[in-house]
């Protein structure tokens, strides 16, 4: 959230364990309501298919028809990463309510900085 606002952006931020089931949902003063809706789709996305929530497309040609097979909230565009510990994936983080190439940028920095 540091990274979006030096940025002069708002959005929200979700962190989900690989299951998609939410481990911490933060929404910027300021963003859109839904951004945080967004945010731990995308970031169930990454848990759930082990990829970035930008690939469910290319892996699964349409993603909308793979939502409905995950309890989790899945959305397939980019914003969401996969957090893997030893090549494992062992959570997924989600950035939504700016662009989604934004939004990507946003996490793919804040996931390098850990």
């Amino acid at each position: 959230m540091a990274e979006v606002g030096r940025r002069g952006g708002r959005v929200g931020v979700a962190v989900v364990d690989r299951g998609g089931d939410p481990v911490q949902q933060d929404v910027m003063d300021g963003a859109p309501a839904g951004g945080v809706a967004v945010a731990q789709a995308v970031a169930g996305a990454a848990a759930v298919f082990g990829c970035e929530s930008g690939d469910l497309t290319a892996m699964f040609g349409r993603p909308e028809a793979v939502a409905g097979l995950v309890a989790p909230p899945v959305l397939g565009v980019p914003g969401g990463l996969p957090i893997r510990d030893g090549g494992a994936v062992v959570a997924g983080l989600g950035v939504g309510g700016a662009s989604p190439v934004i939004c990507d940028d946003i996490a793919r920095t804040a996931l390098s900085s850990l």
